[in-house]
């Protein structure tokens, strides 16, 4: 058992359920919820990643959202660090912000187009009333060195940036309070191959250098195996397998998993792409 291993968790989820009114309903005033997150549980330890990972719609993010109480669940426990999260004021709820932060999927979208990208990574750091005014320049001005942005990148707006650099923009951003776990919604899937990896071998040395627990949410089983240390694999709001990665990428026992992995591209051209037969 690795040292991460024997630690408590940091993150621990229960029975999550979170439910959505079909559109059909809405419109002839019917109420047919359908459960999105459904009864979904994993935990997540300090310096250690787990991997949420499935098919598109399958409710990764829609999970991950709802135990950071950015979306409300409908049922369910999540307790971070021994704490309640679905039964925290707001005042306590704000300080967990401080403790768990996000990367999201749209590097584009979750910057504001009308802020200098100093004034966005410095943001975090006025709002809690860690620093201001130059302090809090001179911060920010660390954290985009740290994730590898040029030197003027503070005073230019985000559309001035590749989507590469959006991205780390983001994770700037989301490590300025040194928050303990980190969750990461496809942070690479809408970037080249090349910047890809360089996004990630970002996140693993953050990983690394802060002890960061992190829930990495990805549809790429490749990325999967490169960043975490167990797997979740997901499946119409449920989890349907989870274990350590070598274990559920290397001989997955559940058929979803398999045609999963069948489904992974390899080097040899003449092995066919085995898809799998629809469940």
């Amino acid at each position: 058992m690795t040292q991460a291993a024997a630690l408590p968790p940091l993150l621990r989820v229960e029975g999550l359920t979170v439910r959505f009114p079909r559109r059909a309903a809405r419109r002839f005033g019917r109420s047919e919820p359908f459960a999105a997150v459904d009864g979904v549980s994993f935990d997540v330890r300090a310096a250690a990643a787990l991997g949420l990972v499935g098919e598109s719609g399958s409710g990764k993010t829609t999970a991950a959202r709802a135990a950071l109480r950015l979306i409300e669940p409908c049922a369910g426990r999540v307790l971070f660090d021994g704490r309640d999260v679905l039964a925290m004021p707001p005042a306590s709820l704000r300080r967990l912000r401080r403790e768990a932060q996000i990367v999201f999927q749209d590097s584009a979208g979750s910057l504001s187009p009308r802020m200098r990208v100093g004034d966005i990574v410095a943001e975090p750091l006025i709002v809690h009333g860690i620093a201001r005014g130059a302090e809090a320049r001179a911060r920010a001005a660390e954290l985009l060195d740290r994730c590898g942005m040029p030197a003027d990148s503070a005073s230019r707006y985000p559309h001035e940036f590749s989507g590469g650099q959006r991205q780390r923009i983001g994770i700037a951003r989301a490590i300025a309070l040194r928050p303990r776990l980190l969750v990461c919604d496809e942070p690479t899937s809408a970037l080249d191959v090349s910047v890809q990896s360089q996004i990630l071998n970002l996140l693993k040395d953050l990983q690394r250098e802060f002890a960061l627990g992190m829930l990495f949410i990805s549809h790429d089983i490749a990325v999967v195996r490169h960043m975490c240390d167990e797997v979740a694999v997901m499946r119409g709001g449920r989890i349907v397998e989870r274990g350590p990665c070598a274990e559920v990428i290397g001989a997955p026992r559940e058929a979803y998993t398999q045609r999963l992995m069948a489904a992974v591209p390899g080097l040899d051209p003449r092995r066919p792409l085995a898809l799998g037969a629809p469940a």
